[in-house]
């Protein structure tokens, strides 16, 4: 699990583009650029270093998945690529390895989880249903075969 400067650095290392910027609805948003992805954040909305975590990993996630959604398009389902890249994300953040080392250690409850993986209880929620559904895919795969 990197810390927040490293993945500030992560970003420049893979030319993603990190902006201050004064958002109107977003606390973040990303988007395809020309020479790579761009990001931009608006501090005003954070309130909490693990807020800006959350809405940097999740931004990253569109970014190193290119899951981006065209709000015109009908066809394209937004939903996809927010799933996409809050599940990069979690995997970022809350990686399963270190996840079940954590619950077996007696860590269990969501603000103490959040405060381990320095992110909010929402996102840890969010990590637990991406997990949930990665094992619930596995175990489908394997009743098939």
């Amino acid at each position: 699990m990197k810390t927040k400067d490293e993945m500030y650095e992560m970003c420049k290392a893979y030319g993603i583009a990190v902006y201050k910027f004064n958002l109107h609805n977003n606390a973040s948003i990303s988007m395809p650029t020309l020479d790579g992805c761009a990001i931009a954040i608006d501090y005003r909305r954070l309130g909490s270093n693990a807020k800006e975590v959350v809405c940097l990993a999740h931004e990253m996630g569109h970014c190193m998945t290119c899951s981006f959604y065209q709000a015109d398009n009908p066809l394209d389902v937004r939903g996809k690529h927010e799933y996409r890249a809050d599940k990069w994300a979690a995997k970022e953040r809350v990686p399963l390895r270190k996840l079940k080392r954590v619950l077996k250690n007696g860590i269990t409850q969501p603000w103490e989880l959040a405060e381990e993986f320095e992110v909010t209880e929402d996102f840890i929620s969010r990590a637990f249903y991406i997990y949930r559904n990665e094992i619930a895919t596995l175990n489908l795969g394997q009743a098939q075969q």
